[in-house]
């Protein structure tokens, strides 16, 4: 018999996860600075490329202060040690930030930056930055595989493995839809951008800044495509698992839409999903058995049969010839 098994795993979960994800587009009037509004009210304010290089800053309401008069402050550290500018309560007691602002910032070998233009009501919300980093982690769902035997004729078995979804919180209800890639240009550039993000925890050389901007850019889009509550393309869940489409082949991307509803309260998370397809051949010859109660081929009947089949010769022939004698005897 020929076994012939097919395995099919799909939904290789891609892990959207790093420090920030931004919920608003990145804000400053030069893009080498990027603003984040702390919980506290302090801001921190990114330098493009001088995250590691200590520096000192200063702020005015007069774009043609004399710089080296203006009052200057030294650099201090975010959560992961890149190097930042900051606007502390006292700095915003000693410059109205309300009014056009600007910035300069210096280390030993000069000026990197000259007189920029701030705006800090443009900054980012640290509150949208830990809300946006829980995309694809709102709604509690387990990526595991299912085996089933889908057929059994004719001498081939097919086991068929597909990955699911499986969404662990059973009080509640669920609809999605299955964005297949690639689609169009929003949609690719999310899944680009959701594989890119995913792979900044093993990235060393990624700064914060970059990942802000990254993140940024990911949830505008993010932001942009979420079909609405009410959409008409949702699809009920049945038994808390989405199944990967039927037809899914080796590497195609989906983005799976999800929404919650519990009582009054509707969640709606994505996942970014992978299939893969694998073919496993394996085929077995069967024995042939026969009603002698054996398991192999054994000769011992064989050998015994020809012994009494030569001992058997021999006595005919013995009989033979004494009867041969006897006979001639008594013709004399």
């Amino acid at each position: 018999m020929n076994n012939l098994k097919t395995k099919l795993i799909a939904f290789l979960m891609i892990a959207v996860s790093a420090m920030f994800i931004t919920g608003l587009s990145v804000y400053a009037t030069n893009d080498n600075l990027n603003i984040v509004k702390q919980a506290n009210g302090d801001y921190m304010i990114y330098i493009n490329g001088n995250e590691t290089a200590n520096f000192e800053f200063a702020f005015s309401n007069n774009p043609g202060a004399d710089a080296a008069a203006l009052t200057y402050y030294t650099n201090g550290t975010d959560g992961t040690g890149d190097n930042i500018a900051y606007v502390s309560s006292a700095i915003q007691a000693a410059v109205n930030f309300a009014s056009p602002t600007y910035m300069w910032a210096k280390t030993s070998s000069g000026y990197i930056v000259n007189g920029v233009q701030i705006d800090l009501s443009q900054a980012i919300p640290e509150a949208d930055l830990q809300a946006a980093a829980n995309v694809t982690k709102k709604i509690p769902v387990n990526a595991v595989p299912t085996t089933t035997t889908v057929s059994n004729a004719n001498g081939v078995t097919i086991t068929l493995t597909v990955g699911k979804l499986v969404l662990t919180d059973t009080s509640a209800q669920y609809e999605y839809q299955i964005i297949p890639m690639p689609n169009t240009a929003e949609y690719n550039n999310l899944f680009s951008l959701a594989t890119t993000i995913s792979k900044f925890p093993s990235s060393a050389n990624v700064t914060t800044l970059q990942k802000i901007q990254t993140y940024s850019t990911f949830n505008g889009l993010y932001n942009s495509l979420q079909p609405g509550a009410s959409n008409a393309n949702w699809l009920p869940v049945v038994n808390n698992e989405i199944l990967q489409p039927a037809d899914a082949q080796n590497g195609e991307q989906y983005i799976v839409w999800i929404k919650q509803t519990k009582g009054t309260n509707v969640t709606i998370d994505a996942q970014f999903m992978t299939s893969e397809r694998q073919y496993d051949e394996k085929y077995t010859r069967d024995l042939v058995t026969t009603l002698l109660p054996m398991t192999g081929m054994d000769y011992t009947l064989e050998i015994v049969f020809g012994i009494l089949l030569v001992a058997t010769i021999t006595v005919y022939i013995v009989v033979r010839r004494l009867e041969n004698k006897n006979k001639r005897l008594n013709n004399k």
